[in-house]
């Protein structure tokens, strides 16, 4: 039952709470465009890539 219950978990879970973190992602990518450039630059939109040592 406890694999059958982890399989669900890696099968549904993580995928959704993926699809919910992109659509919240996407969604303030939305609203801070929106924004005066002036004001987007006083919050540091858009965030600098992370570099990967």
């Amino acid at each position: 039952m406890a694999i059958t219950l982890r399989l669900l978990h890696i099968a549904i879970a993580q995928p959704l709470g993926e699809f919910i973190n992109e659509r919240r992602k996407a969604r303030l990518n939305r609203e801070m465009h929106q924004l005066p450039d002036s004001v987007q630059r006083d919050v540091g939109w858009p965030p600098r890539e992370e570099v990967r040592r």
